[in-house]
């Protein structure tokens, strides 16, 4: 058996993982991660380490489950209820509760308001927070990519976090 397609294989459950966390739908899920490996295989590189793999295939589910989101989320389309998930009270579980144009309304007024703190954090800061908390990416990626070690980023975003919980908790209450 080739060994890249081996890896590809070995992958298949932590991509699955990190599908179901960011979409929350298996079907969809699996649909990223089916693509995530064909698209590997059909640009297949000539020669990656271990690692390199893994992170590139990351790299590669991240635009995949934002195709995902962007095909069953498409606010010109409507969505049937779910009536499988009814709560005590009989009330229906909306299935794509960003489709609420006041709770749309008040996400967007905290996103604008957070770009507003990151711009006023040191650059370091506000890259590893956006890199961990928004591009989902581990410790050992993000120490690479900022040339910093794991207690400086372990430090680092607690900072960061406490500082923007602290400056955003009139805005979120």
């Amino acid at each position: 058996m080739d060994p890249f397609y081996s890896q590809l294989m070995q992958m298949r459950s932590a991509l699955m993982r990190t599908a179901c966390s960011r979409l929350r739908n298996p079907d969809w899920a699996a649909d990223a991660v089916s693509e995530t490996l064909l698209a590997a295989l059909q640009s297949r590189p000539d020669f990656m380490a271990p690692k390199r793999v893994r992170a590139w295939l990351l790299g590669i589910l991240r635009h995949k489950v934002v195709d995902q989101l962007r095909q069953h989320l498409d606010p010109g389309r409507n969505f049937p209820l779910d009536n499988s998930g009814d709560g005590e009270d009989g009330e229906i579980n909306d299935p794509c509760p960003r489709a609420d144009p006041l709770r749309r309304f008040a996400d967007k007024q905290f996103i604008t308001a957070l770009h507003r703190q990151l711009e006023h954090l040191p650059q370091t800061h506000a890259q590893a927070f956006f890199m961990r908390e928004c591009l989902g990416n581990d410790t050992a990626q993000i120490c690479d990519e900022l040339a910093i070690s794991a207690g400086n980023l372990g430090v680092m975003l607690h900072r960061t976090r406490h500082r923007l919980r602290h400056s955003l908790s009139d805005h979120h209450a």
